[in-house]
């Protein structure tokens, strides 16, 4: 008996209520704000956006297209976390260069801000506090949500990965129907002395 490919219903969008979406988004905001405060040189502003913005837009580009193939939404999913990489490392550039304090863990300021960041997810709510606070308050913050986004990420990531091997999308399943097709069509050709059909597909 052919498999029968089974499209999972997506709300359009279900992406606005994962919390991995919602940190992308927050990260966004500090980042314009640390950009417009404290950033002159227009190419590093425009890169340093573009790494925040990447995450935002690949999660949500990696949600909707699982919905038809997992392997790409997944590759999506990598991606953004490779863009949350990059600005994290232009984060640490600018505490170094301008000789700022990365806050230690067991900093107290540190456990503050991991309390406020994990239980705060409106970005209205960063871009009002933040615009009298000190540029190594921000980029502390913004270390601070990179790092709990990435850790949310690496997980989402495995959970699509297993779900990837466990049953495919839409695309994988209708190649395996395709596949199950054309060995039965074989089966048959072979039963009445036929050649089996040639391999096309890749």
């Amino acid at each position: 008996m052919l498999m029968t490919p089974q499209r999972r219903p997506i709300r359009q969008n279900s992406y606005e209520d994962l919390f991995v979406y919602k940190k992308a988004v927050v990260i966004s905001a500090v980042t314009d704000i640390f950009n417009k405060r404290f950033i002159k040189d227009s190419k590093l502003s425009a890169q340093i956006t573009g790494a925040a913005r990447s995450v935002k837009q690949n999660i949500v580009e990696g949600v909707i297209d699982d919905a038809g193939s997992k392997k790409t939404g997944l590759i999506l999913l990598i991606i953004a976390r490779g863009s949350l990489h990059e600005l994290k490392e232009d984060y640490k550039d600018y505490l170094m260069f301008n000789r700022i304090p990365c806050w230690e863990t067991t900093d107290p300021r540190t456990e503050q801000l991991r309390n406020f960041c994990r239980t705060n997810d409106n970005p209205t709510i960063y871009q009002d506090k933040l615009q009298t606070r000190s540029v190594e308050t921000i980029v502390n913050l913004a270390m601070t949500l990179i790092h709990q986004e990435d850790n949310m990420l690496q997980k989402f990531i495995y959970y699509k990965e297993s779900e990837f091997l466990k049953n495919g999308g839409l695309t994988e399943q209708l190649y395996a129907c395709r596949r199950e097709a054309r060995e039965a069509i074989n089966r048959m050709r072979h039963a009445a002395g036929r050649q089996p059909l040639p391999d096309t597909q890749h």
